[in-house]
């Protein structure tokens, strides 16, 4: 990593940073995983539940689109892999989708995949939530990775790579 892409200090009520070549802002994914020379980053997520897309049928998770974009960025700027995982506890949808058909139960456990990947496999993007708007992902863009309850086993390790780390 350069001189041009520090990281800055922590600021009250943010999380760590990167400042760019050009004096842009980025937001740090939550992990810096280290092996050797090889580094990823993993941002995680804590979903109550999917969400039920209406439109196409299907259960989409996602979050806002500044950490989605800056997340980007500190991928391209480090050449570091970022994997989002989405952590997905209740396998009963809300009141508002049971409302409007949605199956009985959605799904559960540790969802993810790497983060460019998944710029190929936006389900959709609403200016309606968020500060600046949400990105989505259909269930089936995802990987499941452990299932509810369980945080790491060598499995879910064995999964995104860190067996041999195979990205």
């Amino acid at each position: 990593m350069s001189r041009a892409h520090d990281l800055g200090p922590m600021e009250p009520y943010r999380g760590p940073h990167m400042t760019g070549p050009a004096g842009e802002r980025w937001a740090l994914p939550d992990f810096l995983v280290r092996r050797a020379s090889e580094r990823i980053w993993v941002e995680v997520k804590a979903k109550a539940v999917f969400s039920w897309h209406r439109v196409s049928s299907c259960w989409v998770t996602g979050f806002d689109l500044e950490s989605y974009e800056d997340y980007r960025a500190v991928e391209i700027a480090t050449t570091w892999p970022v994997w989002l995982l989405f952590v997905h506890e209740s396998a009963w949808p809300s009141e508002s989708d049971r409302q409007h058909g949605c199956p009985a139960q959605c799904p559960t456990g540790v969802f993810g995949r790497r983060l460019a990947t998944l710029v190929g496999h936006e389900h959709h993007r609403s200016e309606k939530w968020g500060r600046t708007g949400m990105v989505y992902w259909s269930e089936k863009a995802l990987t499941l990775l452990a299932p509810a309850r369980v945080v790491v086993t060598e499995e879910t390790l064995k999964k995104i790579g860190a067996g041999g780390w195979g990205w």
